[in-house]
């Protein structure tokens, strides 16, 4: 299922196969929603793997993408077994970088769905047995509670028009979120909210919404 999503790069049907029904209802759901961080998980390496998949060029939040990564192959690599997660880069990737791919989940919640997802590859068995699942959740336990709380990170708040109703807007950093990646971040329509991780700085931000 990981080249049958639509991809930023070459559309629709990347792998020339129709639509998974697995996969038609995660697009949905991940246009539907509004993601701000996910992870989709792998087994074939032991190694966390970023944006983007599908382009040689560095997705504008590259340095975020990096310590999210680091941080999570750190946690693991304390809690896991002797030499866990230490494949490629001590534990790190960049997508394109180890091998290009079309049609993956992270590159479509982060192109389409504005969000910022990575790849977890957990283990160099491709399909683990069960009974090895209890030792990958103990590694990966602590690394997966510590992105969870990235989320609250960086800049967040409410965009409201005059009378208080949640507006569909763009939250852009400017001179630093780039079109051709729509790395600026949306609200939730329903709610108005938005959350935009970075690294620490100063930034200046530009809200806008239709009308």
């Amino acid at each position: 299922p990981n080249r049958n999503f639509v991809d930023p790069d070459e559309g629709d049907h990347p792998d020339g196969g129709s639509w998974w029904k697995e996969t038609e209802a995660m697009m949905s759901l991940g246009l539907q929603q509004s993601f701000a961080l996910s992870a989709n998980f792998h087994g074939g390496k032991e190694v966390v793997n970023y944006p983007w998949d599908t382009w040689p060029r560095r997705h504008p939040d590259d340095q975020l993408f990096v310590a999210l990564s680091r941080a999570w192959a750190t946690a693991a690599q304390e809690d896991g077994p002797s030499g866990y997660m230490r494949d490629l880069d001590n534990g790190i990737t960049n997508g394109w970088d180890w091998y290009p791919v079309a049609g993956g989940r992270q590159d479509f919640m982060t192109y389409f769905a504005r969000g910022r997802e990575v790849t977890i590859e957990v283990s160099r068995t491709k399909l683990v047995p069960a009974e090895q699942l209890p030792e990958l959740w103990s590694a990966n336990r602590r690394a997966l509670y510590g992105f969870l709380l990235t989320s609250l990170e960086g800049v967040r708040g409410v965009v409201t028009d005059p009378e208080g109703g949640p507006l569909d807007a763009i939250v852009e950093v400017v001179g630093h979120d780039a079109e051709q990646d729509r790395s600026a971040v949306r609200t939730d329509p329903d709610v108005g909210d938005y959350h935009r991780f970075l690294v620490p700085g100063t930034y200046d931000l530009r809200v806008s919404a239709e009308g």
